[in-house]
């Protein structure tokens, strides 16, 4: 009797899941993170990863680690952001038309992306990193 119990909890908790959980009409948001590294940091980090575009999930978070453990500093870090406020920041600076256009394919396809920026206040000796990834 307990086995057909926990069986019937068992069936209604994965229909529940099924047609309750798995909200598929709410549009994707993301999680990001920014670092500035030096420039050197930053050509010395360019050097290392084999040219291409073709990443995977795996590889980029590597390359995360990677930069990470430059010890750069800190910017910003947040969750759950809109698509729209992702391409108005990648506009503001400087990544719009068709490189956001692949930039934004290749982050929803593989799941993930980072991407570099000049640093404003000093373009020339630093870099600001930012890890992207679809929540």
């Amino acid at each position: 009797m307990k086995i057909v119990k926990v069986g019937s909890l068992l069936i209604i908790l994965v229909f529940s899941m099924t047609f309750f959980g798995c909200n598929t009409d709410e549009p994707p948001t993301y999680y990001y993170e920014a670092y500035i590294i030096t420039a050197v940091q930053h050509n010395s980090f360019a050097s290392t990863i084999p040219s291409g575009l073709n990443y995977t999930f795996n590889q980029i978070q590597g390359f995360r680690n990677t930069l990470r453990n430059f010890n750069g500093t800190f910017i910003a870090s947040e969750g759950k952001v809109s698509e729209d406020d992702l391409r108005t920041f990648a506009n503001q600076h400087g990544i719009g038309g068709t490189e956001y256009t692949q930039a934004k394919n290749s982050l929803d396809e593989v799941g993930n992306i980072i991407l570099f920026f000049t640093y404003a206040p000093s373009p020339t000796t630093h870099v600001v990193w930012m890890y992207v990834e679809k929540e």
